[in-house]
């Protein structure tokens, strides 16, 4: 039985308000020092990039302005790359975590 879209979209907000209460009055440095920060933070970016590879196909259509594939990828830079993962972390070129999360219903 596969999932429903709505609560793969949840996820994705879910994990971006945990990112943004955690990430909460540090700057870049800070957050890559503090090792639970970074953790936390790179668990719900994997979850974030998880969630969107089940996005179906007609939700990512109708979403153009989201890039899907990246945010899908995510999930294998955050699983395959752990390794290199620190300084290049992908949240450092989006302004530090100044982002939203919105979408629309179905």
């Amino acid at each position: 039985m596969s999932r429903d879209a709505r609560l793969y979209l949840d996820d994705i907000r879910e994990s971006c308000e945990k990112i943004m209460c955690y990430a909460q009055g540090l700057n870049f440095d800070q957050f890559v020092e503090d090792e639970k920060t970074f953790d936390a933070i790179a668990r719900n970016l994997g979850i974030i990039g998880e969630a969107a590879q089940h996005i179906p196909l007609e939700v990512r259509e109708r979403y153009t302005d989201v890039d899907w594939h990246k945010i899908a990828g995510l999930r294998d830079i955050v699983v395959h790359e752990y390794f290199g993962f620190g300084r290049r972390c992908p949240v450092g070129r989006i302004g530090f975590l100044g982002f939203s999360v919105r979408y629309g219903g179905f």
